[in-house]
């Protein structure tokens, strides 16, 4: 008995030092940044041009690159928690939230803030530049929308419990919360509740739109799962990771889907939307993945771990997966 003990405990270990690799050949970065944010690069966002990238750590600083040559262009410090949410107005402004709820309005000519404020703990952050609105998901299970500018609360909305993932639509006519409870509920940007959708995963890490509006994708425990808005109708699908998908985003043109997993793989895949089939594989992290995002002319994935690492993945590159490469240009 003792032997096979011995023996499960092995096998789960060789199990979860493969999920923790990149086994597989895989697209290598176009760059990669190591030990940017210490204990972990925690979210990361292209500037609506797509010339720069902004990455916040888990100890709050904020950092912007130059795209695609990944040069260092700034560091800015007020936070003093992992980031949680960072959303561009324009290439020379961003507005960034702390987990403990600290927002700040970034003038990047400057480095400089331009308005700060203290509100509760943070999960996920949404920005509807049209209506001048910032939308919160918190902790305490309520949505707070706050006027851009000048970071007022005007509107807060108690759904119950505790907010995972907040987004909006790309025509800012809708936004939409995954809870704690397993309930995704979708309103208009006034709050008038639209619908609400049922996930079978345990837990919902984040959100995300198709870029028509027609469809919300969910990143669950080993699976994505895509929503129909009109029907309500679900599709579950099938991925590669091993364990939590912490995020995931859509191509521009709505027909991939690119994810990042988290507890027991760091992995990166892409995936067609409609049929689900695996479109390409890109180099996993040494940790436990936090974010990925597509750039806004779809060209570029960029991803952030655990690991302090944020990386550049060129998609406009032929599609030559190697088996990993221990040197990034």
């Amino acid at each position: 008995m003792r032997f096979l003990n011995s023996l499960l405990l092995l096998l789960i270990a060789l199990l979860l030092l493969e999920a923790c690799q990149n086994t597989r050949p895989a697209q290598q970065p176009t760059f990669n940044r190591d030990h940017v944010h210490d204990f972990g690069a925690t979210k990361i966002a292209f500037s609506p041009s797509g010339r720069y990238l902004a990455s916040g750590g888990f100890q709050g600083e904020l950092k912007i690159w130059t795209v695609p040559s990944g040069v260092h262009a700034a560091t800015l410090k007020q936070h003093t928690s992992p980031i949680r949410g960072l959303v561009w107005i324009d290439d020379k402004t961003i507005l960034s939230v702390s987990q403990k709820g600290y927002i700040v309005l970034w003038d990047l000519v400057t480095q400089r803030s331009l308005i700060s404020r203290q509100t509760r703990p943070v999960t996920s952050i949404a920005l509807s530049l049209k209506n001048n609105k910032v939308y919160l998901g918190h902790t305490d299970g309520i949505i707070r929308m706050f006027e851009l500018h000048s970071l007022l609360l005007l509107k807060q909305w108690n759904i119950g419990s505790k907010i995972t993932s907040i987004t909006i639509n790309h025509q800012e006519s809708l936004f939409a919360a995954a809870t704690k409870n397993k309930n995704i509920y979708v309103f208009a940007s006034n709050f008038n509740e639209i619908r609400q959708l049922q996930s079978s995963d345990r837990y919902i890490h984040e959100l995300r739109f198709s870029p028509d509006g027609l469809e919300i994708a969910g990143s669950g425990w080993f699976k994505i799962i895509i929503w129909n808005l009109k029907t309500g109708k679900s599709l579950v699908r099938s991925t590669e990771h091993l364990g939590a998908i912490v995020s995931l985003d859509y191509h521009p043109n709505g027909k991939n889907i690119v994810s990042i997993g988290r507890h027991t793989d760091a992995n990166i895949r892409m995936m067609n939307a409609s049929t689900g089939r695996l479109t390409r594989r890109l180099a996993a992290h040494e940790y436990c993945g936090w974010n990925i995002r597509f750039s806004p002319d779809g060209r570029y994935v960029a991803s952030a771990s655990e690991d302090e690492s944020i990386r550049l993945y060129d998609m406009s590159l032929p599609y030559k997966p190697v088996w990993r490469s221990l040197q990034y240009q």
